[in-house]
């Protein structure tokens, strides 16, 4: 049952709506997600087809490239680029807009191409991003004139490889690939409503904040990562933006969480982390994050709203090396316990709304904690069972609250 079924339920179940406007309302919601399916697929396929057939042209002049000498070399790019520009032209010129921009998708790729073929051909060497920066402000200007989506998306991933590279290059002048790459992602949050085109415009922009701070801090990056993930879901939480990618991120979270649970090397990988900032820095900025947490989680709690995400929880994994805590025993009991509250969560959301994916991702998380006490957590088999029974009992009470939650009158 999605959101939108839930809503139709409960208004109906007050009388605000009736049997006939639910269905109304059904049958436009299930239309709209049809079409905007089909029309996604219907842009995509067309611009994977061109980028196959981009690759195949760089394959086919590639096998004889070195037999070639730089005149034949110089003609080859030269031409290639012209007839493709002319081809686009004339697809525009006929009405045929889909295919002028699938040829267009080529030639923003094929300059690329051409560029670095004539360096190599010449031998110039540089560490200027100019060839980056003119990249990028090429596939921003072809969706400026063109406005279609797919070049958009191209920005974004000719933005994230030219930051990437150039950070990871130690390339000079960074800032200035960086200066103009912030312009034109504030002209997409301007230009760009829905919420997945947002989604990966906060996230372009995040990674941009992430290179700058690698840049000026001589290559450490963990540290505005967690924040960049952070501060996105608190704007979400607080409805300031409407973030879809928590959901995917969360994942990689967990992952890291019970890795370094189990392991026991919570205190030395956060201890790591912590060098990148100045201890004090570092932990007043993870401390305030968690305030910020718990306070939007109590005030959602108070209102009666609904969390939307439960990444929060996770910032309690540096409570304790915050607080200067080494025991590796108690640090590892703090990670179980999170991943034991986020399980909770799910089966409890999952149960008491009917949500089917969310007790999944509940009974999965749930199932891989217990495998990852047993063979991974360094504690007596006593221990062990002490624990599996205090989760057990939690789990136990989670489940009776989550079915008179959902409305069981006899849940015992």
């Amino acid at each position: 049952m999605n959101k939108i079924d839930e809503k139709l339920k409960e208004w109906r179940s007050h009388e605000l709506i009736d049997d006939e406007t639910v269905s109304r309302i059904l049958t436009y919601e299930n239309h709209r997600n049809r079409s905007e399916k089909q029309s996604f697929l219907t842009n995509i396929v067309p611009f994977l087809i061109a980028l196959l057939v981009a690759f195949s042209i760089l394959a086919l002049v590639g096998s004889n490239w070195n037999n070639y000498d730089q005149t034949v070399r110089l003609v080859i790019i030269f031409v290639t680029l012209i007839i493709f520009h002319s081809a686009a032209f004339i697809s525009y010129q006929k009405g045929k807009e889909l295919f002028g921009n699938c040829l267009n998708f080529i030639n923003v790729i094929g300059y690329a191409c051409a560029f670095v073929l004539i360096v190599q051909m010449y031998q110039f060497s540089s560490d200027s991003p100019i060839f980056l920066i003119t990249w990028t402000l090429l596939a921003f200007l072809y969706y400026y004139f063109l406005r279609h989506d797919m070049f958009y998306y191209l920005f974004l991933g000719i933005g994230l490889f030219s930051l990437n590279y150039s950070a990871g290059n130690g390339t000079s002048y960074v800032y200035l690939l960086q200066l103009p790459l912030l312009l034109c992602s504030i002209y997409f949050l301007l230009k760009m409503k829905t919420r997945w085109n947002a989604s990966f415009n906060y996230t372009f922009l995040g990674y941009i904040l992430i290179v700058f701070f690698e840049t000026i801090s001589d290559g450490q990056y963990v540290t505005p990562i967690i924040a960049v993930i952070f501060v996105l879901w608190l704007l979400n939480e607080w409805g300031v933006i409407d973030y879809v990618l928590l959901p995917f991120i969360t994942p990689f979270i967990w992952i890291a969480t019970f890795i370094t649970t189990t392991m026991g090397v919570i205190y030395d990988v956060i201890h790591e982390i912590q060098k990148e900032l100045s201890f004090p820095v570092f932990n007043i900025v993870m401390l305030l994050f968690t305030l910020l947490a718990v306070y939007t989680v109590y005030r959602k709690w108070r209102s009666n709203e609904q969390i939307k995400n439960y990444l929060w929880i996770y910032l309690f994994i540096f409570l304790l090396p915050i607080l200067g805590m080494q025991d590796e025993l108690a640090n590892m009991i703090v990670g179980v316990f999170i991943l034991f509250a986020y399980s909770c969560i799910r089966l409890f959301f999952g149960v008491s709304h009917q949500e089917k994916r969310s007790m999944i991702i509940g009974f999965i998380t749930f199932i891989i904690l217990v495998i990852g006490i047993y063979t991974g957590l360094s504690v007596t088999f006593i221990g062990k069972s002490i624990v599996f029974i205090i989760l057990a009992a939690i789990l136990y009470i989670v489940f009776i609250q989550s079915k008179k939650a959902r409305g069981d009158e006899y849940a015992k």
